[in-house]
C-alpha cells in the first residue's frame, strides 16, 4: 500500500483530553472505540509518537517503556465522538503468550515502528509484522512507521531510505501503509492515528466484523 503524506484531516477535530472522559465515556457506543497498538524494537520512538499525539509534547529524554500503557485520545468527526485507545508496549517476550499478546489480539490497528537511522530496527521489522499477522485478529489494519524522519542524513551508513522501506512494503506486504514521521518536529504524527480512524469509518462493515472477532477472541484468551 502506498504511503500517504496527505491524509485529509480537515473534518477531524482532535479534542483536548482534560475533562472529556467524564463528558463522553458514559454515552460512548462500543463501536466508537478503536484500539491502536504500537510495536517495534525498544528505543525506536513509539512512546514519543504517542506523547506528541496525545499531549502535544516531546521529550528527548523520555524513559524506556517498562510496562504496557494505554493512552486515551478523543476525536470528533461530524456529530460523533470516537475514543482512541493507544497502547504503548514494553519489550515483548516471544516465548510465551501473555498480556502483550492479548493486546495484539484486541487491536483494530497495529502500528509497527522502526528507527530510520538505525538499520537493525528495520532488519527486525519483518519479525514484528509477522507477529502482528500471526497473533493479530484477521482484518486488523497494519501501518509501518519510519520514526525520527527529522534525523535523516545524520547517519547515512546506518540509515534506511524512504524508497527502501516503501519497496519493502510494496513487494512483501502490499496491504501495509508506510508513513515516515517525526515526533520531535511533529511531522505526520497525527496522520498515523487519524488514518486508522478514517479507515474504519470508510469501511464500517469490515470494522463491525472485526469488532465481533475481537470480542469473540477476548472471551476465550488463555494466559
Amino acid at each position: 500500500m502506498n504511503d500517504t503524506n496527505h491524509i485529509k484531516s480537515d473534518n477531524f477535530n482532535v479534542l483536548p483530553g482534560v475533562g472529556l472522559q467524564d463528558i463522553y465515556e458514559d454515552d460512548l457506543p462500543h463501536n466508537n472505540v478503536i484500539n491502536i497498538l504500537l510495536i517495534g524494537d525498544p528505543g525506536v520512538g513509539k512512546s514519543s509518537l504517542i506523547s506528541r499525539f496525545v499531549s502535544d509534547e516531546y521529550n528527548s529524554d523520555i524513559t524506556p517503556t517498562t510496562a504496557s500503557k494505554t493512552n486515551i485520545k478523543y476525536v470528533k468527526y461530524g456529530d460523533m465522538v470516537y475514543k482512541l485507545n493507544i497502547i504503548d508496549t514494553r519489550r515483548i517476550n516471544y516465548d510465551r503468550y501473555g498480556g502483550e499478546y492479548k493486546q495484539i489480539q484486541k487491536s483494530h490497528c497495529i502500528v509497527i515502528c522502526f528507527d530510520i537511522t538505525h538499520k537493525p530496527s528495520f532488519d527486525d521489522i519483518r519479525k514484528w509484522i509477522n507477529l502482528a499477522s500471526n497473533v493479530g485478529t484477521t482484518g486488523s489494519l497494519r501501518i509501518m512507521v519510519g520514526c525520527k524522519s527529522d534525523m535523516r542524513s545524520t547517519n547515512p551508513e546506518n540509515e534506511i531510505s524512504k524508497s527502501t522501506a516503501q519497496k519493502f512494503c510494496d513487494e512483501a506486504y502490499k496491504d501495509i501503509l508506510y508513513i515516515e514521521a517525526s515526533a520531535k518536529e511533529d511531522i505526520f504524527v497525527k496522520d498515523i492515528f487519524l488514518y486508522s480512524l478514517k479507515y474504519f469509518l470508510s469501511n464500517k462493515n469490515e470494522f463491525d466484523v472485526l469488532q465481533e472477532k475481537i470480542e469473540a477472541r477476548s472471551s476465550c484468551i488463555l494466559y
